[in-house]
């Protein structure tokens, strides 16, 4: 299998050696079900507002940093404050949920959402669309390290 995209553990909000891979192809329903995780997605034209009642219920909260629809788009840096201001929610109500944002991430934009507050990054076209699937991870690490 090819290696998983994680960050550093300390920027992931959660204390376990291995946390969950993010790539999670190929999973049935019911395997899906099993893990028994509370996912919210909030498009770039939805507000951050939207989760704010139920983020105690959240064990991930999805930013999708695109329009959906299709692969390879740009990121909108639109929605890095709306990053910033789920994790400062986040961090007011005590709460740590991860903060994954999906959507034009590629070595230049990985450190962006990283330092917004993002702890976990869907990278989808700058893997899969390079040369070197290994190279292009390893980038994306080194670019969401830099934070």
């Amino acid at each position: 299998r090819p290696d998983a995209l994680r960050l550093p553990n300390s920027r992931q909000g959660r204390k376990d050696e291995n946390p969950p891979v993010l790539a999670w192809r190929n999973l049935t329903r019911p395997q899906v079900e099993e893990f028994e995780v509370a996912i919210r997605v909030l498009n770039p034209g939805s507000p951050v507002a939207f989760v704010e009642q139920v983020l105690h219920l959240c064990d991930i909260v999805l930013m999708m940093s695109v329009n959906p629809g299709f692969a390879g788009q740009s990121f909108l840096p639109e929605v890095l404050p709306k990053i910033r201001e789920l994790r400062r929610m986040c961090d007011s109500h005590g709460l740590e949920p991860r903060i994954e944002v999906d959507g034009g991430i590629d070595a230049a934009t990985a450190s962006l959402a990283v330092e917004a507050g993002a702890s976990a990054l869907v990278a989808g076209s700058a893997v899969f669309c390079s040369d070197n699937c290994a190279d292009a991870i390893a980038r994306l690490r080194s670019s969401a390290a830099t934070h």
